[in-house]
């Protein structure tokens, strides 16, 4: 296998699995029913994270 097709299927996966966990998260929130509420060190990595 190509270096160009290992980088584009690593690529490929990384999305993949950004989309289940987004659906996975909006799954959560629905069942919550309420308010997310983050304590300050969520808030804090989800920064840093983004």
């Amino acid at each position: 296998m190509s270096v160009p097709a290992v980088l584009l299927r690593r690529d490929t996966i990384k999305e993949a699995e950004l989309l289940v966990l987004r659906h996975e998260n909006a799954i959560l929130r629905r069942q919550l029913k309420g308010r997310v509420r983050y304590e300050p060190a969520d808030r804090f990595w989800l920064g840093a994270l983004t």
